[in-house]
């Protein structure tokens, strides 16, 4: 969970992205070849978002996967903007290494509960007070965030 507290977040969630880059690249490759960081990262990964700028240079590099394994279309955090935006992308995940490139299947995915995908396709019927009022329930008794998902499909070489 990259906080974001400290003075709008912003040096606080760039500083632990390039501690988390560089552990993956030092640390991290010597335990294991291949890494998958997934977490409540508090920010989209857009380009426009600077916090991330070291995953999105080691990513135009080819080191890692990060913007393009993470669905900018889907969400994870419940959040009210309006009746078509029931959330917003902040659970991320970030990938190292070839082998998990190569096996990678689909980007990552929110598994929604099916509360909130009946509550995404009624929306158009619902009062915002009602979304809202399930919204907080299910934010209440479950958690405000659902969980995310990578696929890996493991393959024999020839």
């Amino acid at each position: 969970h990259l906080k974001s507290q400290m003075g709008g977040g912003h040096a606080q969630r760039r500083m632990a992205a390039e501690k988390l880059a560089h552990w993956m690249l030092s640390e991290g490759e010597s335990l294991d070849s291949d890494i998958i960081l997934i977490g409540d990262w508090n920010k989209s990964p857009d380009k426009e978002n600077s916090e991330w700028q070291v995953f999105h240079d080691l990513e135009e590099n080819g080191e890692v996967k990060f913007r393009e394994i993470n669905d900018l279309s889907d969400f994870t955090h419940l959040y009210y903007k309006n009746k078509k935006h029931l959330g917003s992308r902040l659970d991320l995940a970030v990938l190292s290494s070839d082998a998990g490139e190569r096996q990678l299947g689909d980007d990552t995915e929110a598994i929604r509960w099916f509360a909130i995908d009946e509550l995404a396709e009624n929306a158009d019927n619902l009062y915002a007070r009602d979304i809202k009022k399930k919204l907080n329930y299910i934010r209440e008794k479950i958690s405000d965030h659902t969980p995310i998902l990578t696929r890996f499909y493991m393959t024999d070489e020839d």
